[in-house]
């Protein structure tokens, strides 16, 4: 055996001894109990290159967290201006229902890799996302439409209403004054004042005329007449 080979084979046993030893045996089960007494898992690295942001992004696109995905896309596209990314933007956008968002990335995807084999995809969805935003505004516009109609059945009913009320407020006023027109005059309030006054004045006009043909009540007789 030769001295180098003998020095090599005593440096294995000295770890091997180390990694045996209590201090390492006590820092691992330190270590073990410290995570099981937490339940806390042992912190992820923040990703920092583009390939880190993608594959963390490429995750939460396929557990639906595309809010977060689209975060990390945007992240490596910092980094590195693949075009590709955009692409993936989009795709995370039409996957939230973010049809104008997603047609903005698809319309800027192109735009930069105009000879990318993506390209078709971009533009079918792209075409997709532009009948979805149509689709909406007219359901919007629709909408819109019906309760403006509501609105205008909903106030000619009440003019309808009111307009009721009126007709029926001037039948009661002119069924009171035709009723009043038909009552014998004998009936009505003024006919008997009326007659009552008539009836005083008679009474008047009798007693001063039986005055004045009544005699003297003495006799005087001839008064003397003088020449």
């Amino acid at each position: 055996m030769t001295m180098t080979t003998f020095r090599w084979h005593a440096s294995a046993l000295v770890l091997v001894l180390l990694a045996g030893s209590p201090a390492a045996a006590q820092e691992s089960r330190t270590a073990s109990s410290a995570s099981s007494s937490t339940g806390v898992a042992p912190s992820v690295a923040e990703p920092k290159t583009p390939k880190e942001f993608i594959n963390r992004a490429t995750q939460r696109f396929s557990a639906g967290d595309y809010a977060a995905a689209i975060d990390d896309y945007r992240a490596a596209y910092q980094l590195r201006q693949l075009p590709t990314l955009i692409f993936n933007i989009a795709q995370a956008h039409r996957k939230a229902g973010q049809w104008q968002e997603a047609l903005a990335n698809y319309e800027r995807f192109m735009k930069e890799d105009p000879k990318s084999a993506l390209v078709p995809e971009a533009e079918a969805h792209a075409a997709a996302m532009r009948a979805k935003i149509e689709a909406e505004k007219s359901s919007l516009e629709r909408e819109a439409a019906a309760r403006l109609a509501q609105q205008r059945v909903e106030e000619a009913e009440a003019l309808a209403k009111a307009r009721e009320e009126e007709r029926k407020k001037a039948e009661a006023a002119l069924l009171l004054a035709t009723s009043a027109k038909n009552v014998p005059i004998y009936k009505r309030p003024w006919f008997w004042i009326v007659v009552g006054g008539a009836a005083a004045a008679a009474i008047g006009v009798g007693v001063g005329v039986g005055l004045y043909l009544r005699e003297p009540s003495s006799d005087l007789g001839v008064r003397p007449v003088e020449f």
